[in-house]
């Protein structure tokens, strides 16, 4: 693109002098979740450096083009490339398989995600608790060894819970995605 410049001083200007003046333009950041285990692509895959990022916070030291998520979660990569950046859309990616029921034991959750209603399977099942990503908890519920319970997942937030199934001898705990 050409500009024109000049040098004022006082009252007086100088001649116009065209100037040409490349932009880098950057903006069309992506990724794509791929594969079994899930791995992530940055598109373009020629930048210069890249910044994946969960929940909008960088990930330390996932700076390739290509990275292994190890979690359920919003990602998004920042990429540099000829002095500028561009950070990708969020996207949510599911680690574990939407399709798989969570099991351990003889123990079952499902559907996961969840949507409204969660069924938890099994015998022993003294409690089950959810916890939010810091921790706290979120649900609660107490059993006697139950064969098939159904608890309303509807009031809690979209987000990734981790599930305990606490029995006599034995606690299971497994992430679950609710949308």
């Amino acid at each position: 693109q050409t500009y024109y410049v000049s040098q004022k001083a006082g009252n007086c200007e100088s001649p116009r002098t065209a100037v040409q003046a490349f932009v880098n333009s950057f903006n069309n950041a992506s990724f794509l979740p791929s594969g079994s285990p899930i791995v992530l692509t940055a598109n373009p895959s020629n930048g210069q450096n890249y910044q994946w990022l969960l929940a909008g916070n960088p990930i330390s030291g996932a700076t390739q083009s290509i990275f292994q998520p190890i979690q359920n979660g919003d990602y998004s990569v920042i990429i540099r490339l000829d002095g500028c950046a561009d950070t990708s859309a969020q996207q949510f990616v599911l680690v574990t398989d939407v399709a798989q029921a969570l099991t351990q034991s003889q123990w079952k959750a499902y559907p996961n995600p969840a949507f409204q209603q969660l069924f938890i399977e099994g015998e022993g099942i003294e409690e089950i608790r959810m916890l939010d990503m810091l921790g706290r908890l979120v649900l609660k519920e107490n059993g006697t060894g139950f064969e098939q319970k159904p608890i309303s997942v509807s009031q809690l937030a979209s987000g990734v819970y981790t599930l305990e199934m606490r029995g006599k001898d034995k606690i299971q705990k497994v992430k679950l995605v609710k949308r």
